[in-house]
């Protein structure tokens, strides 16, 4: 990941393993949600942030989302930037979707 910090950390997404290589991060959305592809898109509705539902990945990923960086250092600082807006539209995701 560079020289960057990859904000899905700092937001409170849980990143269990630590990409070695990879272009994406596979980060524990259950803090928030319990539907990562209604999540995913409700993420994208309120903070402009797309992420891959983890439920894509299989049902193990049911509460996980994927991130990519696979771009430019200037699209992963307004990432970086976009991750103010992100926190509070997690709050407001918080409140549609109910985990069990």
């Amino acid at each position: 990941m560079g020289g960057l910090q990859f904000s899905p950390l700092a937001v409170g997404f849980g990143i269990p393993v630590m990409p070695q290589g990879a272009f994406y991060v596979f980060a524990d959305a259950s803090k928030w949600t319990d539907d990562s592809y209604k999540f995913a898109f409700e993420l994208l509705k309120k903070a402009g942030v797309g992420v891959a539902p983890g439920v894509d990945f299989g049902q193990a990923g049911k509460r996980a989302v994927r991130f990519s960086y696979a771009s430019s250092e200037e699209n992963c600082r307004w990432f970086a930037d976009r991750a103010n807006t992100m926190a509070g539209a997690l709050a407001a995701v918080d409140e549609l979707i109910p985990t069990c």
